[in-house]
């Protein structure tokens, strides 16, 4: 577990997309990086909105409310097989849930075993990020948020 005296390193994402009328963007950088099998991870509200995304009938889990903990992280990966692209639609905790369902998706891995700095393995899907909220820097972040209940 790190403390506040521990350092830590963030990262900005490779490539940053921002103002009115950059969502139309997605699909076609979706087509240009081989990605044809998108999953959305996105609280109730925006799962009612993935028309906005441009990309068709898409895969979702769309019942991400309040933090996310670990039986949401559980179903969303579930949800996620056969997914090469993960999209976090919404704010920080949809953004967070999306980031972990991205390293999760396709292995036999548990959080306890990619939690933690250097644990994580590297992603074999893509990750694309959608922020609808201001303020919670997740879409620019590499760690994430989870709740445990027992701890």
């Amino acid at each position: 577990m790190l403390d506040l005296t521990n350092s830590i390193e963030l990262q900005r994402p490779p490539m940053l997309h921002f103002g009115a009328g950059t969502l139309v963007r997605l699909a076609e950088w979706a087509q240009e990086n081989g990605y044809s099998r998108p999953f959305v991870v996105a609280d109730p509200v925006n799962a009612a909105r993935l028309d906005q995304l441009g990309l068709g009938e898409v895969n979702c889990f769309g019942d991400v409310t309040g933090e996310p903990d670990i039986a949401m992280l559980e179903h969303a990966v579930k949800a996620s097989d056969g997914a090469d692209l993960v999209i976090g639609f919404g704010g920080g905790s949809a953004m967070d849930l999306a980031k972990l369902v991205a390293v999760m998706t396709g292995r036999n891995i548990s959080l306890g075993e990619i939690s933690g700095p250097n644990h994580a393995p590297k992603r074999e899907v893509g990750l694309a990020q959608i922020p609808t909220t201001a303020d919670t820097g997740s879409e620019v972040d590499t760690r994430a948020l989870i709740t445990d209940p027992e701890t």
